[in-house]
């Protein structure tokens, strides 16, 4: 039950800064398309993730980095 509560964390925080990933894969990809596919690819990384980050603070920072 944890770890399941951990991952609905991760994939919150993931829709709370979805707006700001997706001016940032804009911003690198310059094509609005491709940062929505970019972002799709990454809330399937973060829904297959399950929990497996320690700590929550270094979520932010992955997600960046998987974007």
């Amino acid at each position: 039950m944890q770890k399941q509560k951990v991952a609905g964390q991760e994939f919150e925080l993931f829709v709370q800064i979805q707006p700001k990933l997706y001016r940032y894969a804009l911003g690198i990809l310059g094509n609005p398309q491709d940062a929505e596919d970019a972002l799709q690819e990454a809330s399937l990384k973060v829904w297959n993730h399950n929990g497996r980050l320690a700590n929550l603070t270094s979520v932010p920072a992955w997600l960046y980095r998987i974007v």
